[in-house]
């Protein structure tokens, strides 16, 4: 597939154990400088407190945090090399990850995940 982005979402989940429920798209691709999103449907009980977490995945390579992300003054990125936008939707429990002008380095599994810290 040269020239295109493959891009693999699962469900993930980090945090104490209750009854929050992650739920995520299972595959996409998209061609370079292209945009993707990420969606994560949270199942929680405060979902406002809720903390967020992405990561990735590249073929061959441990896994990596992106962000993590409470609301736009408490969020704090690990990858320095681009800009990512995240945000979270409280009427419908969902938040989400945007990437522009994606490049084929990109390609990997991408999870988001869950700190619950009510439970």
């Amino acid at each position: 597939m040269e020239g295109h982005i493959v891009v693999i979402l699962l469900t993930s989940f980090l945090g104490k154990s209750g009854a929050q429920t992650l739920t995520q798209s299972l595959s996409m691709t998209r061609l370079p400088n292209k945009t993707v999103r990420f969606e994560c449907e949270i199942d929680v009980s405060d979902f406002s407190s809720a903390v967020i977490h992405w990561y990735r995945q590249s073929p061959g390579q441990g896994l990596q945090r992106m962000l993590y992300y409470k609301n736009p003054s408490e969020t704090a990125q690990d990858i320095t090399n681009r800009v990512l936008f995240a945000e979270k939707r409280p009427a419908t429990k969902s938040c989400s990850l945007l990437l522009r002008d994606i490049r084929e380095d990109e390609s990997g599994m991408y999870y988001c995940a869950l700190w619950d810290h009510t439970v």
